[in-house]
């Protein structure tokens, strides 16, 4: 089923990815970001950094409270209210786009995309009834492709 492959969401329509023919069959490949299609999204920053551009605190900045134990080591780098949130959406994708570089990737390894994909397989199985509407669209259309795409590579393989 080669061809562009979307998922719809309320902040509209984005190009998840793509099924490229190959002279072994057909290839998932990931559709950048940078050529993703956004319908206006609805999108508001917020400036949170405490100091100007040239060092100074601003003055509408509250003050840290001092702190409690200061025996305790401070931890380098952000905390973890500054990584994006993961959902599941992004995290199928995330298998998808590993298991898509091993089936059509510089270095194919089969095998280890088969262990994906059945990682795959038993995360549709186990959330089966308890996820949305588009990441229920998104899991099937995912497997269906991945496992097309094994199947073309495993037989160009064998050839």
């Amino acid at each position: 089923m080669p061809g562009r492959h979307t998922l719809k969401t309320s902040a509209g329509v984005f190009r998840i990815y793509e099924l490229s023919p190959v002279p072994s069959g057909v290839a998932l490949v990931y559709d950048p970001p940078s050529r993703m299609e956004q319908v206006e999204p609805n999108l508001k920053v917020t400036d949170r950094r405490q100091f100007t551009a040239d060092g100074e605190l601003k003055a509408d900045t509250p003050h840290p409270a001092p702190e409690e134990h200061p025996s305790e080591p401070s931890r380098p780098g952000p905390g973890p209210s500054a990584r994006p949130e993961v959902t599941f959406s992004a995290f199928i994708l995330s298998l998808a786009t590993q298991a898509a570089d091993l089936i059509g990737g510089k270095s194919p390894d089969l095998g280890a995309a088969q262990q994906v994909i059945s990682a795959l397989e038993m995360l549709h199985q186990k959330t089966e009834g308890r996820r949305t509407e588009d990441e229920s669209r998104l899991i099937d259309v995912v497997l269906f492709d991945l496992r097309m795409a094994f199947v073309g590579s495993a037989r160009g393989s064998a050839k």
